[in-house]
């Protein structure tokens, strides 16, 4: 693609102006609100095409008005075909532009807001690109880094210069068979018991919002907070769980504000890291990677055992190291592909996708006569009675139609 002037001109000006306002690197590394920009880590063989994401956490809430890096790779064993501007860039015809150099290894990533005003700034946590590469036939088997060479500078809406960290990802490239990341034990299972009209029990929360009455539904959830919704499913809490051992990877602390649950999903055997020792809490977690940690969880609790189906409609996870795990999810009707027979695996999942699956996974709501008080949340929305199963404390009863009807609030 080539690179508008006018934008890049634009964007180094704001780099120069915000390189000469300066900023203290220490002071970066203490803060924990800092901007977060995660690469994407994928499983591939030689000769696929795959999707690598670069997401945003922590956008400030002064936005982002401009910012411009350089993604680099191998480029003996890569080849970048397109970036597609993700969901939290405004108007991107005008705003957006990168620039391939495949003989070099690296591209170049360009934002710049066009209206002047601020208005099309980002201020919303979530993609702002995937880039589509494909390994090449003769690549060899090993991990290779994808991962921000360069930055120019991350500006806000102020002209000041933003603290960011960047969380580099990878493409792990396999001859052979490509495993899942995480062992699976062998449960016999037990039978799934559908709710019977007339019965009543409770159900905890597993989730939660965020503060200023929001949810983000949209919002793809990280790592972190997937294990701890899962800690929570296994009846853990920061105040409860075991010590058992010390963290293992080297970008979790024992302050981390999710270290708990990282250490009991992890002694549990539903996550496991990466192989240089990291577990990168603020990671958007993929479909693929989330389809694996529910069945490791059902697999745990005796709900299901090492069942192997064939899914001939779904044409993008053939050859997947997950391929397994997502067709029993999918068989079993617990999530689905989209309407263009893709399943998408290496695509974060949403937090309103996760609390749909999960729930269908448990045989949990949707839970009728709940009322959400989150802002983001309108009562029409596709996963509002799901994302009542998630959050609120209930006591409950199964109605004649087979629906999960709320008796009575139990949250504190």
């Amino acid at each position: 693609m080539k690179i508008n002037k006018t934008i890049l001109a634009i964007t180094l000006v704001v780099a120069v102006f915000l390189g000469l306002v300066g900023i203290n690197t220490s002071s970066i590394l203490a803060q924990d609100d800092i901007l977060i920009v995660t690469i994407g880590d994928v499983k591939a063989k030689p000769g696929e095409t795959v999707e690598i994401p670069i997401t945003f956490t922590n956008v400030p809430d002064n936005a982002i008005v401009a910012c411009d890096f350089e993604l680099g790779f191998d480029p003996d064993a890569i080849e970048v075909n397109s970036a597609v501007p993700g969901n939290i860039v405004e108007k991107p015809n005008k705003s957006f532009d990168t620039s391939i150099c495949n003989d070099k290894g690296f591209m170049v990533f360009l934002f710049c807001e066009d209206s002047g005003t601020g208005a099309e700034s980002i201020y919303d946590d979530g993609k702002f690109a995937t880039v589509n590469m494909t390994i090449k036939k003769d690549a060899p088997s090993g991990k290779l880094p994808i991962e921000i060479i360069k930055v120019g500078a991350f500006g806000d809406n102020d002209i000041q210069r933003l603290p960011y960290r960047i969380v580099s990802g990878s493409v792990e490239i396999a001859n052979g068979e490509v495993l899942p990341t995480d062992p699976e034990p062998e449960k016999t299972p037990a039978p799934t018991e559908q709710p019977m009209p007339g019965s009543e029990g409770e159900h905890k929360p597993y989730l939660s919002g965020y503060p200023g009455g929001l949810f983000k539904p949209e919002n793809n959830i990280t790592r972190a907070e997937a294990a701890v919704i899962f800690a929570r499913l296994l009846d853990m809490e920061p105040e409860t769980a075991p010590l058992g051992n010390k963290i293992a990877f080297s970008d979790v602390n024992e302050e981390h504000w999710s270290a708990w649950a990282i250490r009991c999903v992890t002694d549990e055997g539903l996550f496991s890291g990466y192989t240089d020792g990291t577990f990168m809490p603020d990671k958007s977690i993929t479909r693929a990677e989330f389809a694996t940690v529910v069945c490791n969880y059902l697999k745990n609790q005796g709900i299901i055992g090492d069942e192997i189906y064939n899914i001939d409609t779904l044409v993008d996870t053939k050859g997947h190291w997950a391929q397994g795990n997502i067709e029993i999810l999918v068989s079993k009707g617990y999530i689905k592909g989209y309407p263009d027979n893709t399943f998408r695996p290496n695509a974060n999942i949403k937090r309103a996708e996760s609390v749909a699956l999960i729930n269908r996974a448990l045989q949990r709501g949707p839970l009728y006569d709940a009322i959400l008080d989150f802002t983001d949340v309108p009562n029409d929305y596709w996963a509002y009675k799901d994302i009542a199963e998630g959050v609120i404390h209930h006591r409950y009863r199964i109605n004649e139609a087979g629906n999960e009807v709320m008796i009575n609030n139990l949250t504190d």
